[in-house]
């Protein structure tokens, strides 16, 4: 099985395993040895798509069969594809549908999307009691508390792959921490396609809503080992009662919050029919900054919206460029079948392209420089990889390769596990930018 796209795709992975592990009838094992290969799409961008298709015809050549899930199907129709299974349908997989996709012949194929626009919060509460613990990696969890939006935003194909915003309970958001707890996971990460619509579901939900679920989380967990991300999350949504929250559990949540801005460019937000302008996005930033002084802040940035002049684009670099910014996804727009934008008049992608250049050179200045900032201090730091060298990420999420693995002989690094490491410089290479360090003690 192989995952593309966001990290609600990726809870919805172990989801997906979780069914099928549990039916006992289906071993599941390396795509060498199986009949069946699967890979969960996603999208938001033609580049995904592009590697998902590459990755079916990868599987095909060997013979494979292929059931495409993930939000792909929704949106149109996989071709290669032996079986797809839009989200919002994981109920539907079986032992008995995957027996008849080894079975049948290729040229029958089956196909399960979304119907319709869906609000039921059974479904999305569904996925979660099935996940798979054994598969998740050891490092952290993912546990998706909500689904779906219902903003639709001119470039995005979401409420039309994810349905209308539902979400879980508090009461199972509460009991689920507590089992990766008792798993021994040391930090769990709250995805959602639209964080912020917590609580909404169709209708008007009173009191329920992601700062009330934040402040009750830091009440239970207060005490507790465990560290707890938010995937993302969106300018102008983050009030009051969140920031109790966040205040009551400044020893459980980590120091990064990703706020999706998506263009430093007012003009363009409004063509993106965005709920909020950059000041927005820089008045939240500030909030969380006095909040947790040594936060990252992390944002997206869509390059070449359609009608994004070279004066946009200068908006955004002098905006991004003056911001406490120190992490930038950067994507090229990427037009989606059904959305507005995708039938508007287009940037040429020469100019797309440079830009994005441009944007890159940015977003590397700014990672390093705030990774610069922690030279000489000691930080937590979660351990996600020891093939060869011990690569991990901290709290605030500067990635840390470990200089010193023989620091402390008596005891072996494992995958989960928590150091304290002196940060003793930055480095980069043509792919990443990172912080090396020393082991200053373990936990």
């Amino acid at each position: 099985m192989r995952n593309f796209g966001c990290k609600t795709n990726f809870s919805d992975l172990f989801s997906i395993l979780g069914r099928i592990r549990k039916s006992n009838e289906i071993k599941i094992t390396d795509m060498k040895e199986s009949d069946i290969v699967i890979l969960n799409s996603c999208s938001v961008t033609k580049d995904a798509e592009k590697e998902l298709n590459k990755w079916i015809r990868k599987a095909k050549r060997e013979g494979k069969k292929v059931i495409v899930t993930g939000c792909l199907p929704n949106l149109k129709k996989i071709a290669d594809a032996d079986l797809s299974i839009g989200s919002g349908n994981y109920n539907k997989i079986s032992p008995e549908i995957l027996q008849k996709v080894i079975n049948e012949k290729t040229e029958n194929k089956t196909e399960i999307r979304l119907n319709g626009l869906i609000l039921d919060n059974s479904i999305v509460e569904d996925d979660v009691d099935f996940y798979d613990y054994e598969s998740f990696p050891r490092s952290r969890a993912y546990l998706k508390i909500q689904e779906g939006c219902d903003k639709f935003c001119t470039f995005c194909s979401i409420p039309l792959t994810r349905g209308l915003p539902r979400f879980v309970s508090e009461e199972k958001v509460i009991s689920k921490i507590k089992e990766f707890i008792e798993r021994n996971f040391k930090e769990i990460v709250l995805v959602g396609t639209h964080l912020a619509l917590y609580g909404k579901n169709g209708k008007n939900t009173g009191e329920l809503n992601l700062g009330r679920l934040v402040k009750k989380i830091a009440k239970e967990f207060q005490g507790e080992k465990i560290k707890l991300r938010f995937s993302s999350l969106s300018p102008k949504e983050i009030d009051e009662q969140m920031l109790e929250g966040l205040e009551l559990g400044k020893n459980i949540f980590c120091p990064h919050f990703h706020i999706s801005v998506q263009s430093g460019s007012n003009r363009i937000l409004k063509l993106m029919r965005r709920w909020h302008t950059f000041e927005d996005f820089i008045n939240d930033s500030e909030k969380l900054l006095k909040l947790f002084p040594d936060a990252c802040i992390g944002t997206d940035i869509i390059i070449g919206f359609p009608g994004e002049t070279d004066k946009d684009f200068e908006e955004t670099l002098r905006n991004i460029q003056s911001s406490e910014v120190g992490h930038i996804h950067v994507f090229p727009f990427s037009p989606r079948p059904k959305t507005p934008a995708s039938f508007m008049r287009k940037v040429p992608e020469k100019e797309i392209n440079e830009r994005v250049k441009t944007m890159l050179k940015i977003a590397n200045e700014k990672r390093e420089k705030f990774f610069r900032r922690f030279v000489g201090k000691t930080l937590e730091t979660l351990v996600e990889d020891v093939n060869g060298k011990i690569e991990g990420t901290t709290p605030n999420y500067i990635n840390v390769l470990i200089e010193n693995p023989s620091h402390n002989n008596k005891t072996k690094i494992e995958k989960g596990q928590i150091l304290f490491c002196n940060i003793k410089d930055v480095k980069k290479n043509e792919s990443k930018i990172y912080a090396t360090a020393e082991i200053a003690q373990t936990e």
